[in-house]
């Protein structure tokens, strides 16, 4: 199975939400992902170049992977977001659980791929971070 990047949109929106770790994969600002096939994780640190394109972090945003932002949100707003499958018609749902409001729930609506459903919520969890 390969991890899923989110895109370009949900990637600026989690930047602006204070998603700051590092990854593999990043968008520039006019939006085109690149890949650093070296395998160091690309810094948020100002200062630093990124030594496969030699682009400071100013110039480009982080691109995680879906699980990888599930986690952040999960680990720093206590905001759980997963897919699960409908009954009727074999789709998929995300939900949205805040563990800091008692559980309150929310469902979306169904979704023929499973990583549409997850790109959705996570973009219905960071709308809820003032």
């Amino acid at each position: 199975m390969k991890e899923q990047l989110v895109s370009f949109e949900l990637a600026t929106m989690a930047e602006e939400k204070g998603f700051n770790i590092k990854t593999l994969s990043f968008y520039t600002k006019s939006g085109h992902i690149m890949n650093n096939n070296i395998g160091k994780l690309y810094s948020y640190d100002a200062s630093s170049k990124n030594p496969s394109f030699g682009m400071s972090s100013d110039e480009v945003i982080a691109a995680p992977t879906q699980s990888m932002l599930a986690e952040w949100l999960r680990k720093n707003h206590k905001i759980e977001v997963y897919v699960q499958t409908e009954f009727v018609g074999a789709l998929y749902q995300y939900v949205i659980k805040w563990h800091d409001l008692a559980h309150i729930e929310q469902y979306g609506n169904g979704d023929k791929n499973y990583e549409v459903a997850m790109e959705k919520g996570l973009i219905e969890a960071l709308k809820k971070i003032k």
